[in-house]
């Protein structure tokens, strides 16, 4: 019985937090589909964050979907990290609503969401088609981050990664920031040079020869190109981090 009482005292407060607590997809997005606590299961479940969950009943709960419904719906997916469904959910809003506010809150989700993942000149069309106008996203897409008072985003060359290296195994990695990946990659490459030469000065040719095939490919052409992969990854971190602080400086236009 007094386990049965403390499991109820725990579990209590979570389903009462649950009813409670807006849960913001984040600071910009929250304005386009603000949630009430005394809204129904479906907006509930979206509201703590179950988004796959709150898709199923927004769809069981209404025959007619309408346009705030679909916004949500929108925001679902996006959060899901579904980009790509959640544009094409605002875009058809925007091109069968007859309601104005609703059209230019579908472009505004599409714009936040955007910028959100790093894509200031995206952002950008999206806002302009909505009519709206920022001096913020403006400034960051000429680079002019720092009168923001954001950390630049840096960045890595991807072919300078790569050619890194080819020079020297590990190196590509280390110069963008992976030192574990760099230094596992200058071990794997310097056992299998060390055996290649090692062989091939006590004469074993084929055997120095085959080394270097089989793991030459893998593990130091292999690591130049991951190399420029994490060049990659690395330029698009930097770049969604400030525009995700982007957004915070931004006045959208919510209402």
């Amino acid at each position: 019985m007094r386990g049965l009482c403390l499991l109820s005292a725990l579990i209590l407060p979570v389903i009462l937090l649950g009813q409670s607590t807006i849960y913001e997809i984040s600071p910009s997005a929250n304005c386009i589909v603000s949630i009430q606590p005394d809204s129904s299961f479906a907006d509930r479940l979206f509201s703590v964050g179950l988004f796959e969950e709150a898709i199923t009943e927004y769809m069981r709960e209404s025959d007619s979907i309408d346009g705030i419904t679909e916004l949500k719906i929108g925001f679902c997916h996006y959060a899901l990290d579904e980009l790509s469904e959640a544009i094409e959910i605002w875009e058809e809003i925007f091109k069968n609503s007859s309601n104005l506010l609703l059209r230019q809150k579908a472009l505004i989700a599409c714009a936040i969401s955007s910028l959100e993942n790093g894509d200031i000149e995206t952002s950008i069309d999206y806002s302009t088609r909505a009519g709206f106008s920022s001096r913020e996203l403006d400034m960051a897409y000429h680079g002019h981050w720092s009168e923001l008072g954001i950390v630049p985003p840096r960045s890595r060359s991807i072919p300078i990664a790569s050619l890194m290296s080819i020079v020297l195994p590990g190196s590509g990695q280390i110069y963008c920031g992976d030192f574990s990946q760099g230094i596992k990659s200058m071990l794997l490459n310097g056992t299998f040079i060390y055996s290649s030469i090692s062989s091939a000065t006590n004469g074993y040719i084929p055997r120095a020869f085959t080394i270097f095939i089989l793991f030459g490919n893998r593990y130091w052409f292999g690591g130049s190109n991951k190399a420029g992969l994490i060049a990659e990854s690395f330029n698009r971190r930097e770049k969604t981090t400030a525009c995700k602080k982007l957004g915070e400086f931004v006045n959208w236009p919510c209402e």
